[in-house]
């Protein structure tokens, strides 16, 4: 089976896309215990995310479907290679005749909504999540709903800053933030 896939998928979901970037920015809620030190709480989260990013996903019908899409996906582009390299390689066909042949994108967006990539992508996401969860509730966190107030200061800092984490943290560690936002 291709570990590349269930890989890719673990990134996924841990590095953003430029248009998944916003809405990360603009979280709803996040996690928090009270009192718990700036240290604990980074190495909290880094020792839940090493949980999640090692979920054996590879067995799940998921990702079997993200493994089916990828040879598919290599189908498309070794065919228009051999093909027609030039096509392949943005240059026009010998015939001047536009295929999905000399033209792989449509056919790997065929490829892609017929395996449901995207759907499948964020189920991997979702289980991913779902250990990432139950690895914080296992820390003694709980969580908590921003207001619109944080999260408007929270979408002006930088993903992955300090200053981000700091803030975050600043909530995540007030007692009175617990019990008042808490879900």
């Amino acid at each position: 089976m291709r570990l590349s896939i269930c890989l890719l998928s673990a990134a996924a979901f841990f590095e953003a896309t430029a248009s998944e970037a916003a809405s990360i920015r603009d979280i709803e809620t996040s996690w928090g215990r009270s009192g718990v030190t700036y240290a604990e709480y980074r190495s909290d989260a880094a020792a839940c995310e090493k949980e999640a990013a090692s979920t054996e996903i590879a067995g799940t019908p998921e990702v079997r479907e993200l493994v089916k899409a990828s040879r598919a996906l290599d189908n498309v582009y070794a065919s228009a290679w051999m093909a027609y390299p030039a096509a392949a390689a943005g240059m026009a066909s010998p015939t001047g005749i536009v295929s999905s042949v000399s033209n792989p994108g449509n056919a790997a967006l065929r490829v892609s909504r017929s395996f449901a990539v995207e759907d499948n992508i964020q189920d991997v996401r979702a289980m991913l999540q779902k250990t990432m969860d139950a690895c914080l509730l296992r820390l003694g966190y709980r969580q908590f709903r921003l207001t619109s107030e944080q999260r408007e200061r929270l979408k002006k800092l930088p993903l992955r800053s300090a200053r981000r984490h700091l803030y975050l943290h600043g909530l995540a560690r007030d007692p009175n933030v617990l019990q008042a936002q808490g879900l």
